[in-house]
Protein backbone atom coordinates (compact mmCIF):
# COMPACT_ATOMS: atom_id res chain seq x y z
CA UNK A 1 0.00 0.00 0.00
CA UNK A 2 1.16 3.75 -0.33
CA UNK A 3 1.16 4.09 3.55
CA UNK A 4 3.66 0.94 4.10
CA UNK A 5 5.86 2.40 0.85
CA UNK A 6 6.06 5.89 2.69
CA UNK A 7 6.69 4.63 6.28
CA UNK A 8 9.81 1.92 4.73
CA UNK A 9 10.96 5.05 2.68
CA UNK A 10 10.86 7.06 5.85
CA UNK A 11 12.31 4.32 8.39
CA UNK A 12 14.87 3.59 5.92
CA UNK A 13 16.16 7.09 5.44
CA UNK A 14 15.99 7.36 8.93
CA UNK A 15 18.17 4.36 9.90
CA UNK A 16 20.47 4.39 7.32
CA UNK A 17 21.67 8.23 7.74
CA UNK A 18 22.02 7.43 11.78
CA UNK A 19 24.03 4.39 10.88
CA UNK A 20 26.68 5.59 8.09
CA UNK A 21 27.16 8.56 10.72
CA UNK A 22 27.86 6.12 13.72
CA UNK A 23 30.00 4.22 11.67
CA UNK A 24 32.25 6.73 9.78
CA UNK A 25 32.25 8.34 13.26
CA UNK A 26 33.54 4.91 14.94
CA UNK A 27 36.11 3.97 12.34
CA UNK A 28 37.83 7.42 12.55
CA UNK A 29 38.00 7.34 16.18
CA UNK A 30 39.61 4.01 15.82
CA UNK A 31 41.88 4.74 13.15
CA UNK A 32 43.39 7.80 15.53
CA UNK A 33 45.30 10.78 14.21
CA UNK A 34 45.05 8.50 10.70
CA UNK A 35 41.57 9.29 10.79
CA UNK A 36 42.02 12.22 9.72
CA UNK A 37 43.79 12.02 6.36
CA UNK A 38 41.66 12.44 3.60
CA UNK A 39 43.03 9.56 2.19
CA UNK A 40 40.55 7.56 4.28
CA UNK A 41 38.00 9.89 3.07
CA UNK A 42 35.81 9.41 6.45
CA UNK A 43 34.98 13.57 6.28
CA UNK A 44 33.07 13.13 3.32
CA UNK A 45 31.11 10.29 5.15
CA UNK A 46 30.77 11.84 7.93
CA UNK A 47 29.93 14.68 6.28
CA UNK A 48 27.58 13.06 4.13
CA UNK A 49 25.18 11.52 6.68
CA UNK A 50 24.97 14.89 8.26
CA UNK A 51 23.26 16.18 5.19
CA UNK A 52 21.02 13.46 5.40
CA UNK A 53 20.45 13.71 8.69
CA UNK A 54 19.45 17.75 8.38
CA UNK A 55 19.08 19.03 4.56
CA UNK A 56 16.91 16.17 3.50
CA UNK A 57 14.56 16.58 6.57
CA UNK A 58 15.19 15.53 10.27
CA UNK A 59 15.01 12.18 10.66
CA UNK A 60 13.05 12.48 13.65
CA UNK A 61 10.74 14.12 11.80
CA UNK A 62 10.86 11.28 9.56
CA UNK A 63 10.31 9.07 11.88
CA UNK A 64 7.47 10.67 13.70
CA UNK A 65 6.08 10.28 9.89
CA UNK A 66 6.65 6.52 10.42
CA UNK A 67 4.50 6.40 13.58
CA UNK A 68 1.81 8.83 12.11
CA UNK A 69 1.18 6.19 9.65
CA UNK A 70 1.45 3.36 11.59
CA UNK A 71 -0.78 4.37 13.57
CA UNK A 72 -3.73 6.18 10.66
CA UNK A 73 -2.97 2.24 9.57
CA UNK A 74 -3.90 0.65 13.02
CA UNK A 75 -6.95 3.11 13.63
CA UNK A 76 -8.20 2.00 10.27
CA UNK A 77 -8.09 -2.07 11.08
CA UNK A 78 -8.96 -1.82 14.42
CA UNK A 79 -12.85 -2.17 14.97
CA UNK A 80 -14.92 0.93 16.23
CA UNK A 81 -14.85 1.21 20.13
CA UNK A 82 -12.28 -1.68 20.93
CA UNK A 83 -10.02 -0.34 24.29
CA UNK A 84 -6.47 0.03 22.85
CA UNK A 85 -5.29 -0.44 26.76
CA UNK A 86 -7.37 -3.72 26.77
CA UNK A 87 -5.31 -4.70 23.91
CA UNK A 88 -2.46 -3.82 24.96
CA UNK A 89 -2.76 -5.91 28.46
CA UNK A 90 -3.66 -8.67 26.29
CA UNK A 91 -0.49 -8.65 24.48
CA UNK A 92 1.58 -7.96 27.83
CA UNK A 93 -0.12 -10.83 29.41
CA UNK A 94 -0.09 -13.39 26.53
CA UNK A 95 3.45 -12.89 25.22
CA UNK A 96 5.83 -11.55 28.04
CA UNK A 97 5.74 -14.49 30.56
CA UNK A 98 6.48 -16.24 27.41
CA UNK A 99 9.58 -14.18 26.76
CA UNK A 100 10.73 -14.54 30.34
CA UNK A 101 10.50 -18.25 30.45
CA UNK A 102 11.86 -18.87 27.02
CA UNK A 103 15.22 -17.06 27.91
CA UNK A 104 17.78 -19.72 27.87
CA UNK A 105 14.92 -22.22 26.89
CA UNK A 106 13.55 -22.49 23.32
CA UNK A 107 14.55 -18.80 22.29
CA UNK A 108 17.65 -16.98 23.00
CA UNK A 109 19.88 -14.71 21.24
CA UNK A 110 21.32 -16.87 18.91
CA UNK A 111 18.08 -17.83 17.80
CA UNK A 112 17.15 -16.05 14.66
CA UNK A 113 13.56 -17.21 14.85
CA UNK A 114 13.04 -15.68 18.17
CA UNK A 115 14.94 -12.70 17.80
CA UNK A 116 12.70 -11.70 14.83
CA UNK A 117 9.61 -12.75 17.15
CA UNK A 118 10.72 -10.75 19.59
CA UNK A 119 11.11 -7.61 17.61
CA UNK A 120 7.72 -7.92 15.63
CA UNK A 121 6.14 -7.77 19.17
CA UNK A 122 8.08 -5.21 20.54
CA UNK A 123 6.76 -3.02 17.48
CA UNK A 124 2.70 -3.72 18.20
CA UNK A 125 3.65 -3.68 21.91
CA UNK A 126 5.20 0.09 21.58
CA UNK A 127 2.72 1.21 19.22
CA UNK A 128 -0.55 0.46 21.25
CA UNK A 129 1.11 2.11 23.95
CA UNK A 130 1.57 4.83 22.03
CA UNK A 131 -1.64 4.91 20.74
CA UNK A 132 -2.82 4.48 24.23
CA UNK A 133 -1.26 7.83 24.93
CA UNK A 134 -2.55 9.57 22.48
CA UNK A 135 -6.17 8.89 23.71
CA UNK A 136 -7.87 12.24 25.02
CA UNK A 137 -10.94 13.06 26.83
CA UNK A 138 -13.14 15.26 25.46
CA UNK A 139 -15.79 15.73 23.06
CA UNK A 140 -14.63 18.71 21.35
CA UNK A 141 -13.11 18.06 18.43
CA UNK A 142 -10.53 21.39 18.16
CA UNK A 143 -10.00 20.24 21.75
CA UNK A 144 -8.92 17.25 21.16
CA UNK A 145 -6.57 18.09 18.29
CA UNK A 146 -4.72 20.41 20.09
CA UNK A 147 -4.42 18.10 22.82
CA UNK A 148 -2.98 14.90 21.03
CA UNK A 149 -0.72 17.14 18.95
CA UNK A 150 1.09 18.38 22.49
CA UNK A 151 0.66 14.49 23.28
CA UNK A 152 2.27 13.69 20.33
CA UNK A 153 5.06 16.82 19.72
CA UNK A 154 5.85 17.64 23.34
CA UNK A 155 5.10 14.97 25.92
CA UNK A 156 5.37 11.22 24.50
CA UNK A 157 8.04 12.01 21.66
CA UNK A 158 10.59 9.50 23.44
CA UNK A 159 7.79 7.10 22.94
CA UNK A 160 6.55 7.84 19.66
CA UNK A 161 10.29 8.22 18.25
CA UNK A 162 11.00 4.62 20.44
CA UNK A 163 7.87 3.24 18.24
CA UNK A 164 9.23 3.98 14.93
CA UNK A 165 12.53 2.92 15.68
CA UNK A 166 10.84 -0.56 16.56
CA UNK A 167 8.94 -0.75 13.35
CA UNK A 168 12.54 0.48 11.75
CA UNK A 169 14.76 -2.54 13.66
CA UNK A 170 11.27 -5.02 12.52
CA UNK A 171 11.76 -4.03 8.99
CA UNK A 172 15.11 -4.51 9.19
CA UNK A 173 14.57 -7.91 10.25
CA UNK A 174 11.54 -8.89 7.66
CA UNK A 175 14.58 -8.20 5.21
CA UNK A 176 16.98 -10.18 6.63
CA UNK A 177 15.01 -12.87 7.60
CA UNK A 178 13.87 -13.09 4.33
CA UNK A 179 16.87 -12.97 2.62
CA UNK A 180 18.40 -15.44 4.75
CA UNK A 181 15.71 -17.67 3.82
CA UNK A 182 14.35 -18.63 7.07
Amino acid sequence: SHREIVMMCCAIKAITGWHVNTAATICRERCGGQGYLAANRFGPAIAGSHSSMTAEGDNSVLMMKVAMEYIADMAAKMKPGKNLSAAVEMLRAKYTPGIVQRKGKNGSGRDIAYIHHILNLREKILFLQVAEKMRVSTKDKAAARAARFEKWSQQEQDSVQAAARAYSDKLISDICYEKIGL
